[in-house]
């Protein structure tokens, strides 16, 4: 995560140019990184991204804010720790 600059972002590797701009025209929001809890997600496939992007999606819009969109054919997910540092910052 970037933490250098106190933001709470994905890896450079898979921040797509459009989420940053999104986040620089307002589109997208973003959190300080000193205020995101310090909590380690449980290896287990059920809170796999891929399983629960819907269920947050549905029931946490809130938190799409803050996410890249989804983008290509196979509608590539956010990395697994950016996400759930996302939720847990922002449903404690």
């Amino acid at each position: 995560m970037t933490e250098r600059l106190g933001y709470l972002m994905p890896s450079l590797k898979n921040c797509r140019l459009k989420h940053i701009q999104d986040i620089l025209y307002k589109r997208k929001k973003v959190l300080l990184q000193k205020n995101v809890p310090a909590k380690k997600v449980p290896a287990w496939p059920e809170l796999s991204v891929k399983q629960c992007y819907g269920i947050i999606a549905a029931n946490c819009p809130e938190a799409l804010d803050y996410l890249p969109d989804l983008h290509g054919k196979e509608q590539k997910l956010p990395e697994r720790e950016f996400f759930w540092q996302v939720v847990y910052s922002l449903f404690p």
